[in-house]
């Protein structure tokens, strides 16, 4: 997660999903398998520890006053990201923001992926980043992304007055984070090899 002036961003709690994901990274040499699953279903439900990183995250935004008074909470509308508002227990005004949602895979045209492999943050991690091209196709542009998400991140520039939680998912918190920073490609490209934010992790920026 990161804060930006009055936001604050995370993501969705751990769900079914990321553990299908996670036993394909670390069990399956068969790429169809990989290319099997429904990367892109919206019926995942969050897992019991997903439900309890939401709660948690939405006690950590209570009392750090993060908040209180004239908040509101934008989500995906992805399943998994709406289930995480509604275990959030935040009394704020919440909007479902279509353009928060994510494609499984985005591609970062100006990212070598083998050289991310090989300086990748851990084993895991560099699984993750080599499976990025397995996926049928289901790819979107990461310019394409931060076309999309643009006026979301214009719209928080503007706000004075009203804090906002969002939940959304990784790729688009990367996106969110070198648009409202003004991130390089050199920047964005360290960002990517350390690991996208997932499940709810806070961190602060």
């Amino acid at each position: 997660s990161f804060i930006f002036e009055r936001a604050f961003f995370f993501c969705y709690g751990q769900s079914e999903g990321n553990i299908m994901e996670d036993d394909c990274r670390e069990n399956s040499t068969d790429e169809q398998t990989i290319q099997d699953i429904d990367w892109d279903a919206d019926d995942w439900v969050l897992t019991e520890a997903g439900r309890a990183q939401s709660v948690q995250t939405g006690a950590y935004l209570r009392a750090a006053g993060l908040c209180s008074d004239n908040c509101e909470l934008w989500t995906s509308p992805l399943s998994r990201a709406r289930e995480t508002a509604s275990h959030l227990g935040l009394l704020a005004v919440s909007k479902v923001v279509d353009s928060l949602y994510e494609r499984k895979t985005v591609n970062v045209s100006f990212i070598d992926i083998r050289e991310a492999v090989r300086s990748a943050s851990s084993e895991k991690e560099a699984r993750r980043i080599a499976m990025r091209d397995t996926f049928n196709g289901r790819v979107e542009p990461f310019e394409t992304m931060l076309e999309r998400i643009s006026p979301v991140v214009d719209r928080l520039k503007e706000e004075e007055k009203t804090n906002i939680v969002i939940v959304s998912h990784g790729y688009i918190m990367l996106g969110m984070r070198a648009l409202l920073e003004e991130l390089d490609e050199e920047q964005i490209t360290g960002i990517f090899r350390g690991g996208l934010v997932v499940n709810s992790r806070q961190t602060r920026n």
